[in-house]
């Protein structure tokens, strides 16, 4: 493979322009909570990283998925 042919500078322009664009198009991306009764919140720490505070899980969904994982593991 000819590394200076005309499709090889071409990819490798392509791959760096992919490199460099993809951090910046990540960041500029925002983040969202559905507060609908929730009490997961968005924060942000001293250096500006944005920081998601999980809320606690209600019993009602530890006692389904618990039962979920019961009757798949009983389907074997």
């Amino acid at each position: 493979m000819d590394v200076h042919s005309r499709f090889s500078r071409c990819i490798a322009r392509l791959l760096v322009g992919v490199l460099v664009a993809n951090p910046l198009l990540s960041t500029a991306a925002e983040l969202a909570v559905d507060a609908a009764g929730s009490a997961t919140s968005i924060t942000q720490a001293a250096n500006g990283v944005p920081v998601v505070n999980i809320a606690t899980l209600s019993s009602n969904f530890t006692k389904s998925y618990r039962y979920f994982l019961e009757v798949r593991d009983d389907s074997y």
